[in-house]
């Protein structure tokens, strides 16, 4: 693929999710991961390899498979002489497609056949019994890769990465005063945005008979931060910030950033 394409890409999603190049990187590897694991349709069981190439732009996903003399399981298994011809046919269907390819738009995508061959011919002189033997994933299936269940899998994925920078953040704040706006209010809670994140008061957080209303903004005590899981119990499904304005510690606080004495300890 287009180097510099694919590293804006990645730089514009980071940069939109407020998270790092190297997490959007992360990301794609482990949804690829996933959705070829998938594809695969013989459970999770298979070791499927996930290599990409920043710096030249490359993107290869293989199934590490054991060579053995007698295949009891060919989904994990292969033997030398089906590793062979794997190769040896992967190798002629590529250069078939190749001495079609004409188009110099087509630079990039040739640049990736060539290295795909490269990789196969260096598998191909290493077939060894006791070994793994790497069935490298085909373009034509790396391209359906990117339909709807791997999208939606590094939408998940990308989403973890930003729960995790969430918590990262506001796990360093417990204790402290954090200035938020009101973005919701209903009968039973107010909901606080307090920068990338967002926090719900109950009644028992509010001093009194505290009445706020949207746009408001307010000062909130972090008491607590921690990391839900999704529904299923699996990955993150971001930070769970319990804030309050009726606790001790927010009335310290407040104190402290008011009187500056107090805040010194000199009082």
């Amino acid at each position: 693929m287009n180097v510099e394409q694919f590293q804006e890409a990645v730089n514009a999603i980071a940069d939109s999710k407020g998270v790092s190049h190297q997490a959007i990187i992360n990301a794609l590897h482990d949804a690829l991961q996933i959705a070829y694991t998938r594809y695969l349709h013989g459970g999770n069981d298979a070791r499927v390899e996930v290599n990409i190439d920043e710096k030249n732009g490359h993107v290869t996903i293989a199934q590490l498979k054991k060579v053995v003399d007698d295949v009891q399981d060919d989904y994990l298994e292969i033997s030398k002489e089906d590793a062979l011809a794997d190769a040896e046919d992967k190798i002629d269907s590529i250069k078939e497609d190749l001495s079609f390819m004409k188009s110099r738009n087509n630079a990039s995508k040739k640049e990736d056949m060539k290295y795909l061959i490269s990789l196969i011919e260096k598998e191909k002189e290493n077939i060894k019994v006791g070994e793994d033997y790497r069935v490298y994933c085909p373009f034509e299936t790396l391209s359906k890769l990117t339909a709807s269940s791997f999208r939606n899998v590094l939408t998940q994925k990308i989403a973890e990465a930003g729960h995790e920078v969430l918590y990262e953040i506001y796990k360093d704040h417990i204790g402290e005063l954090v200035t938020g706006t009101v973005e919701a209010v209903s009968g039973s809670s107010v909901t606080v945005n307090i920068g990338k994140g967002t926090t719900e008061l109950y009644k028992d957080d509010l001093i009194g008979d505290e009445d706020f209303k949207l746009g408001d903004i307010i000062k909130v005590y972090i008491e607590e931060v921690k990391q839900a899981k999704d529904d299923m119990g699996h990955g993150p499904k971001g930070p769970q910030i319990k804030a309050t304005r009726s606790s001790e510690g927010f009335l310290k606080r407040l104190f402290e950033e008011e009187i500056h004495e107090i805040y010194d300890g000199t009082v």
